[in-house]
């Protein structure tokens, strides 16, 4: 068997053996070719449809304005106050949802929602005075 067959046959084995090691799932292509891998389709809702809507009360059932929302999706997160009459909302994300509500005066409250796709799921938080 001549040299060069020998060094191409282990170089195909080496890349067969890495690929299996490594869980390529990519095709092997001829050189000189360009590999498209088949884009992943991003899941499809309506980001107008999908969210959650919120309402902080007090203890009577009363709503509080100007309570500091945080969201947390992931690694991302944001803020937010509720509206006068004690609403917040999100729109465009899905999943776990993380919701910290805080107001001086108040025991802060930590609440998760979950979000499906073409969903406005319910979160009602109640705030406790602190005594």
């Amino acid at each position: 068997m001549d040299a060069s067959v020998r060094s191409r046959s282990w170089l195909l084995i080496l890349v067969l053996a890495t690929a299996l090691v490594t869980g390529c799932d990519r095709t092997l292509v001829r050189p000189g070719t360009t590999f498209r891998p088949t884009p992943t389709p991003a899941p499809s809702f309506d980001a107008e449809l999908t969210g959650f809507d919120g309402l902080v009360v007090d203890e009577s059932g009363e709503p509080i304005a100007g309570v500091h929302i945080v969201l947390q999706l992931g690694g991302r997160r944001g803020t937010a106050a509720t509206t006068a009459e004690g609403t917040f909302f999100d729109r465009g994300h899905l999943g776990d949802i993380g919701i910290t509500a805080s107001l001086e005066g108040y025991e802060t409250v930590e609440t998760t929602v979950t979000v499906a796709p073409d969903e406005i799921a319910q979160v009602e938080i109640v705030l406790v005075a602190e005594e």
